[in-house]
C-alpha cells in the first residue's frame, strides 16, 4: 500500500500502477472524498474517470465534504458504517 495524502498523490500512484486492486482504489478515493472534497471535485471536472468515481461516492455517501481533520473523518466513517449496517440489516 502506498501513502496517499492528496489527489495528486493518488493520480501519480494510479499512473505508476502502484494501486493494485479495485478495493485499494476505492479505499483511497473514499478517504480523499471525505478529506479533500474540494480538490477531488475540481479534478473530477477535468478527468472523466475521476468524475464517474466521484459521482459514485457521492451517491453512496450522500454528502459532500470539504477538508476535514482526522477527528471529523473518523465521525464520517462511523456515520457511513452505521448507514451500511442499517442497509445490510434491511436486506436480511
Amino acid at each position: 500500500m502506498v501513502l496517499i495524502r492528496s489527489l495528486e498523490d493518488y493520480i501519480l500512484a494510479r499512473d505508476l500502477r502502484l494501486i493494485k486492486t479495485a478495493k485499494e482504489d476505492f479505499a483511497y478515493l473514499f478517504r480523499l472524498y471525505i478529506s479533500n472534497g474540494p480538490e477531488f471535485r475540481e479534478m473530477a471536472k477535468k478527468e472523466n474517470n475521476l468524475k464517474k468515481k466521484y459521482e459514485f461516492l457521492k451517491k453512496i455517501i450522500g454528502d459532500e465534504y470539504g477538508e476535514l481533520r482526522q477527528e471529523e473523518i473518523d465521525n464520517v466513517l462511523d456515520k457511513f458504517a452505521k448507514k451500511r449496517d442499517r442497509r445490510d440489516r434491511m436486506r436480511t
